[in-house]
């Protein structure tokens, strides 16, 4: 038991592949409960986002998500605003957006990282499991 790792976000009966129908998601039952607070997640964001206050006070917002092996993986032009990572929140933009980590918290996700993800027109994002 020495070597052991919880995995904290193991989902059983998921298998690594491009795309799941939500209605087809094995024991996701926490997808239903994110989707019904979408209005509130997406009112917040804009709210945060529209405010320059507010992102300057934010840790690493729109840093690059691109370091040396995920740049080759996804691509150099995806842009994170975390959340939360390795399964700790981040101590300032967590605060920025309570209700999106209220939700998250709420909704029972086996969460390692939670973040928003943007990236610019006319740029792409290979396909990838992360697994």
């Amino acid at each position: 038991d020495y070597c052991r790792q919880e995995a904290r976000s193991f989902i059983k009966n998921l298998k690594a592949q491009a795309w799941w129908d939500p209605s087809e998601t094995p024991n996701l039952s926490y997808y239903k409960h994110l989707e019904s607070k979408f209005p509130v997640i997406l009112e917040e964001f804009k709210s945060v986002t529209s405010s320059s206050s507010k992102m300057s006070s934010g840790n690493n917002i729109w840093a690059s998500a691109a370091d040396s092996t995920s740049a080759s993986s996804y691509g150099p032009d995806w842009k994170t605003l975390v959340l939360m990572d390795r399964t700790t929140w981040d101590p300032v933009n967590s605060v920025l957006f309570p209700k999106t980590c209220e939700a998250i918290i709420e909704a029972g996700v086996p969460c390692v990282e939670a973040f928003f993800a943007r990236m610019d027109g006319k740029t792409k994002i290979k396909p990838h499991t992360d697994r």
